[in-house]
């Protein structure tokens, strides 16, 4: 059985936008024309009722957690948009893994954690890509970079390791943490992350959509959504970390995106103590391009 929410609940009712605002958006700002092939109930309730019902159910729970998503994809966009950053590096790369943030949110709040997780590691492969295009005066421009059938990430660590600024992060972190951000053996923070992402985005046993359901349906699984957050958070704050070995700027002392992201990070976390020393590294270093 199911039930409409109550009309007082301000999700009991489905928004669409304005045709005088479409224009901002890049859509036609004509007005919309009647509806032509309308989905009949049915069909629309098999698509969205277990979808809705997990987004209900999340957001009646996680409030707040949906808020701090919310506010790093805000702080990023912004960090994007600061006009000391040369969209004829990398920047590009980081509109597209903006995007892939908001669909990690979506997909978490509507119960497909595996979808929402693959999205952070298009996120990471984007960072990366960013970082080496900004630091390598050999790698191809922006549009030639997306012309590529395929790049492979492995290839893109093992060249990016080869930068100045993350050889000096590198060493760093060797003597304070034991750790490193790209090696390949012993895997670096950066192939670590990767590799788990991986299995969701595979699908892998254990790590496939009906085990984040826990075998059952409706499809919120408040421990999955949590697991999909601490993921997010150790994601972003590792792009962050990217980004600043080729733009420290929006990393430094008072600068939005550095303050939020000095505030993600936790004792317990075994990334922890790794971020906390790149972070104090680029601040105290304005690295070179290679």
């Amino acid at each position: 059985m199911v039930k409409p929410l109550p009309r007082s609940d301000f999700r009991a009712a489905r928004k669409v936008i304005e045709p005088k605002d479409s224009k901002d958006l890049g859509l036609s700002p004509r007005a919309e024309p009647a509806p032509s092939d309308r989905t009949d109930e049915e069909t629309w309730d098999s698509i969205v009722l277990f979808p809705d019902d997990a987004a209900v159910r999340c957001s009646s729970h996680n409030g707040r957690m949906l808020g701090q998503h919310l506010t790093l994809w805000n702080v990023w966009v912004n960090a994007i948009q600061d006009p000391d950053v040369s969209i004829a590096d990398g920047s590009p790369l980081l509109w597209d893994a903006a995007d892939e943030f908001q669909a990690c949110t979506f997909n978490s709040l509507c119960g497909y954690y595996r979808l929402a997780i693959s999205a952070l590691r298009n996120i990471l492969e984007l960072s990366c890509a960013a970082a080496l295009l900004s630091l390598d005066p050999q790698a191809p421009p922006i549009a030639d970079y997306w012309d590529r059938d395929e790049v492979k990430f492995g290839e893109i660590c093992s060249e990016l390791q080869a930068a100045r600024a993350v050889i000096n992060l590198e060493g760093h972190l060797a003597k304070t943490t034991q750790d490193n951000i790209l090696t390949r053996n012993p895997k670096g923070w950066v192939r670590r992350l990767y590799a788990e992402l991986c299995r969701y985005s595979h699908s892998r046993p254990s790590y496939t959509t009906f085990m984040l359901w826990n075998k059952r349906r409706p499809i919120y699984a408040r421990g999955s959504l949590l697991r999909t957050h601490k993921l997010l958070i150790e994601t972003y704050c590792l792009c962050c970390i990217l980004w600043g070995l080729w733009y420290p700027g929006p990393l430094g002392r008072g600068a939005p995106l550095g303050e939020l992201v000095r505030t993600l990070l936790r004792p317990r976390w075994k990334w922890g103590k790794t971020a906390r020393c790149a972070l104090a590294w680029l601040r105290a270093n304005v690295p070179a391009k290679s």
